[in-house]
């Protein structure tokens, strides 16, 4: 009796250890069947594009002093994008409506002339404080004074390019306080002696090195 149910007790523990092993092997197959069928994850980071249409740029290359920034060091000017300076002139827009390029120009535009005058605002609160050290009013008398100039060469600049035929145009001094940024309205981009005469323009009226002037055409 007691033999029977030694055999018994062994032939339950074999049935319950394999019942055990199937269930495992079956719920890990499902498991491995949906992390294949999901496939891994991947994280990809998208640049907004920029509002309005496609944007191009030209920039004249960087020159040694022997070579000056005069009609040899323009000559070699090649078309380049925002972010790395390279491209080609040839670039075009992703043809976006003339109202809405035009409505572009007209905010940033707006947005330019905004911050030069929260600089002039700031600059005049520091000549009309009493607490204000006579280094600290002789520096914002300075900056001041500058800021007028770059106003009226940012002016005499836009008048000049919108001379050559271009509906409208943006110019923005980049943060260095070295080098500028310009945005004309050119459906068709620019060629690069298109480029360098803005570039050249530019420069003239705003005492820029012709190498600090990036063009860009929307």
């Amino acid at each position: 009796m007691v033999k029977r149910q030694t055999v018994w007790l062994s032939t339950m523990m074999v049935l319950s250890l394999m019942l055990i092993g199937y269930y495992t092997m079956n719920n890990g197959g499902q498991q491995a069947a949906t992390s294949n069928d999901n496939g891994p994850m991947v994280s990809t980071a998208v640049e907004p594009a920029p509002s309005g249409s496609q944007t191009g740029a030209a920039h004249a290359p960087q020159t040694s002093p022997a070579q000056g920034t005069g009609t040899k060091a323009t000559q070699a000017a090649t078309a380049t994008t925002p972010a790395n300076a390279k491209s080609t002139s040839a670039q075009t827009t992703s043809g976006v409506p003339n109202e809405s390029v035009s409505d572009w120009f007209i905010n940033y535009q707006n947005q330019v002339e905004q911050n030069l005058s929260q600089k002039e605002d700031m600059y005049q609160s520091i000549l009309t404080n009493n607490n204000a050290s006579t280094e600290q009013i002789a520096r914002a008398e300075q900056e001041l004074q500058q800021l007028h100039n770059l106003e009226g060469g940012m002016a005499d600049a836009m008048d000049a390019i919108k001379g050559e035929g271009y509906k409208n145009c943006v110019i923005v001094p980049n943060v260095d306080g070295n080098s500028v940024t310009v945005y004309v309205q050119a459906p068709k981009g620019l060629t690069a002696d298109q480029a360098v005469q803005i570039m050249n323009i530019v420069s003239r009226q705003m005492n820029v090195p012709i190498n600090h002037v990036y063009v860009n055409w929307k």
